[in-house]
């Protein structure tokens, strides 16, 4: 009876010491990133930190990553943009608005398709840089809310015809937006800007 009472001693004592170490343990929280989260910029998000709404990322944390799309220099000066993803396209996208980079945009980002109706209007493509520069504050809104195109939690993907797919912020995300999607087509490759729309 007494090495029985003795092990249930020897135990207890050997569970309080261990609780006892864990109460000393302190959980590390340790904020890796502030501005620019994923999902930071969602309407309703919360967490410590500046009120998300009011957070204006950098511009290269409008598609999620630094360096956000594949931009190769030939050594003649050529430039070569190629978008194997929708976000790919997104960083392209901005990188040319930003830089105002008309010819490149209307030569690798914007679609033959897109073009094409311009032509068939008596319009010049590059038009479509114009219209998109001045919209580019709604671009930029949207492109925040899918920072990781099609990737992004709660944007769909959907086949909007031959090669066409469209990324939809769907949701609360869409909540403010003029714009909630992007059109775009796969060309010799890389994907092309369709165009843009709200629903």
């Amino acid at each position: 009876m007494q090495r029985k009472q003795h092990r249930i001693t020897i135990g207890a004592l050997a569970a309080t010491g261990v609780a006892a170490m864990l109460g000393a343990c302190e959980t590390e929280t340790r904020v890796v990133r502030q501005d620019g989260m994923m999902l930071a910029n969602l309407p309703g998000a919360t967490g410590g930190g500046a009120d998300p709404a009011t957070v204006t990322p950098r511009s290269q944390d409008v598609v999620g990553l630094p360096g956000g799309a594949p931009r190769e220099e030939l050594d003649d000066g050529t430039v070569i943009l190629r978008a194997r993803t929708g976000r790919q396209l997104m960083g392209h996208l901005f990188t040319t608005l930003r830089n105002n980079e008309r010819e490149l945009f209307v030569a690798q980002v914007l679609s033959t398709r897109t073009k094409q109706e311009f032509h068939d209007r008596g319009l010049d493509p590059a038009l479509a840089f114009d219209e998109l520069k001045q919209r580019s504050e709604w671009i930029e809104k949207l492109f925040q809310r899918m920072p990781q195109g099609e990737f992004t939690p709660g944007v769909l993907m959907q086949r909007q015809g031959d090669r066409v797919y469209r990324m939809t912020v769907t949701g609360m995300a869409a909540d403010g937006l003029r714009w909630t999607f992007m059109d775009m087509v796969m060309e010799d490759g890389s994907w092309r800007l369709r165009w843009f729309g709200g629903q």
